[in-house]
């Protein structure tokens, strides 16, 4: 190695111009929030870990938006975790929409899979636009899927001036609103939500999620109003015991 520096540093003079070119500065873009593999085992320690952080930098952002680098990521796994966390452990009122038009029956089939039915309140776009008030739910977890409606009409809702109305009743009777959304460049939907709620959170896969494509998604977010308070990694794989992490 010490030889082929100076080869380079004598190249260096006698072209008389720089031959080590300097490496492009890139600031990290997002706060990470790292989530384990084996999410049904340790969720309580990375929703703890997530609710910590994003309090603090949401300050009073109570309406959040995750969306996907890709189809898959695990942002509808993500946001089940973590709303069935804080109402379940600290009682936190939470309302989750699901509104991704790539896999409409995810958000259902997730609480229906965990049997997390007991513990939330569930209902349709249609039938939740008719609840008079927030207030008289009993749980502290009232889920809305759109799988039971054609997502045409979800869609027309999203975009409507009724939804923002919609949102901020919610923000009002709810501590805490989460929105899963299909992946910016595969829905228009997505597109409408990020400069209708207070924040977003970018839900990368780890290994397989590509910097470069991150980044230009963070681009698109930002660029279609969103306020990016950070990103989840999911499926992290830990190659050597979970504990000896805490000392390394």
């Amino acid at each position: 190695m010490g030889k082929t520096f100076e080869a380079l540093q004598r190249a260096e003079k006698e072209m008389k111009k720089d031959v080590f070119q300097p490496a492009p500065y890139a600031p990290k873009p997002l706060q990470t929030f790292s989530i384990p593999g084996s999410v049904a085992k340790t969720a309580p320690t990375w929703c703890q870990e997530l609710w910590s952080k994003a309090s603090v930098s949401t300050q009073k952002a109570k309406t959040i938006l995750f969306t996907g680098v890709s189809p898959g990521n695990g942002c509808t796994s993500t946001i089940g975790y973590y709303a069935v966390y804080l109402a379940s452990k600290l009682s936190v009122k939470v309302l989750v929409l699901d509104l991704n038009s790539v896999d409409p029956s995810g958000m259902k089939r997730f609480f229906l899979q965990q049997d997390k039915r007991s513990l939330i309140e569930m209902f349709t776009p249609r039938a939740i636009q008719n609840v008079k008030s927030f207030e008289s739910l009993k749980r502290n977890l009232v889920v809305v899927t759109n799988d039971g409606e054609p997502f045409d009409e979800v869609s027309k809702w999203v975009g409507s001036q009724q939804f923002a109305e919609f949102l901020n009743k919610a923000a009002g009777q709810f501590d805490l609103v989460l929105l899963d959304s299909a992946p910016i460049q595969l829905s228009v939907e997505t597109r409408i939500l990020c400069s209708k709620v207070d924040g977003a959170i970018l839900v990368i896969e780890s290994g397989k999620s590509r910097r470069g494509i991150a980044l230009k998604i963070k681009k698109d977010l930002e660029d279609s109003g969103a306020n990016l308070l950070g990103a989840v990694v999911t499926k992290r794989k830990y190659y050597i015991p979970n504990w000896l992490y805490a000392r390394l």
